[in-house]
């Protein structure tokens, strides 16, 4: 026989996803590995390869002695740097010390007997944000609005923690269920995350994220802190419900200088429904992370009233007027003043 979800031939039953239909129905399709059967930890079984990304694959996993039976193994390549090894290893630490309905959950770690560390988490069906983004442009506002309330919600769970995830951004959200029907949704993917006991700073002139989704600070390699979040979450915001990105351009160095210097249109401009959300992404997406939502919390606040249908808190009134972002290190001031120049402006600093 052959297995309907990974194309291997079977008697009696798939070595990678067993013989009942209807457990098999319930998993995400995986493809063969040579590593089927390995045992990691004298614990998780692999069953077969979920993705594979730049630094390593993810694999589905039986678990051997947890509550839930299936989970998901993040490995790293054998020959990835010792840096990236301790990146790994962070990450792992960082997922563990968060706990909420709406962020990933972190179950264990090791190492493999070749030496390669992994994560194992909690296994999700569905698809990402980006992917659905990629497939129907826009979400409906009332969704939306639901959507991002959640997010907002277990961002603010991961800030108490004393992390800024760094990566926020459609494809870091889950969307737990059928696709295009979620029942839930997570966010995943901590390893750009900072904690506030970790020594890991950003060196001078090296940026970590997504240039898309960065706030000005994160873009100058400035310190970073939650209200970093809350601009990334802004911009992801924009982009699910307008259909494009405020600040996005072919050259990447062009996407960064307006990230810093260019204010965000108004969302009703692209979309005239959007008139009411137009307050909270204009908070959201000031430079100044003083003028934004002073907390993740604030914006879920702020989420939560539009979702049932009442006032504003005011939060968002801060720091309307004279938006401006001033670089906080030497290095920043120089960088800022590049990608001024690169717009044909004249730094306001």
């Amino acid at each position: 026989m052959r297995c309907e979800r990974c194309g291997r031939d079977y008697t009696p039953a798939c070595p990678v996803h067993g013989a009942d239909d209807a457990e098999r129905a319930s998993l995400p399709p995986v493809e063969a590995t040579p590593l089927a059967g390995a045992t990691l930890s004298g614990r998780y079984v692999i069953r077969g390869v979920l993705g594979r990304g730049a630094m390593g694959t993810v694999y589905l996993a039986s678990d051997l002695r947890g509550p839930a039976p299936w989970v998901a193994v993040k490995m790293l390549d054998d020959d990835r740097s010792d840096d990236e090894r301790a990146r790994l290893r962070l990450e792992a630490s960082v997922g563990a010390r968060v706990e909420h309905d709406n962020v990933l959950r972190y179950l264990d770690s090791g190492e493999a007997e070749s030496g390669a560390p992994f994560v194992v988490v909690e296994l999700l069906v569905g698809e990402t944000l980006g992917e659905r983004l990629r497939r129907e442009q826009t979400l409906p506002i009332d969704a939306a609005i639901q959507l991002f309330r959640r997010v907002a919600d277990g961002l603010a769970a991961v800030h108490a923690a004393g992390i800024v995830h760094r990566d926020v951004k459609p494809d870091n959200i889950f969307l737990v269920g059928p696709a295009g029907d979620a029942t839930n949704v997570k966010i995943v993917d901590f390893g750009l995350a900072k904690h506030d006991r970790s020594t890991d700073e950003v060196r001078d002139g090296v940026v970590a994220g997504t240039c898309d989704f960065m706030a000005p600070e994160q873009a100058l390699s400035d310190p970073v802190d939650a209200r970093t979040d809350v601009y990334a979450l802004g911009l992801t915001m924009f982009r699910a419900l307008t259909g494009v990105l405020p600040f996005s351009s072919s050259d990447r160095v062009v996407t960064m200088a307006r990230q810093i210097a260019e204010p965000a249109p108004r969302a009703s401009t692209l979309a005239p429904g959007l008139a009411g959300l137009d307050a909270v992404l204009q908070a959201a997406l000031r430079k100044s992370p003083g003028n934004r939502y002073r907390s993740m919390r604030a914006l879920a606040h702020d989420l939560a009233r539009l979702e049932r249908g009442d006032r504003l808190s005011g939060a968002h009134l801060l720091g309307a007027l004279g938006d401006v972002y001033v670089p906080r290190t030497a290095t920043g001031k120089v960088a800022a003043a590049y990608f001024y120049t690169r717009l044909g402006l004249a730094p306001p600093f």
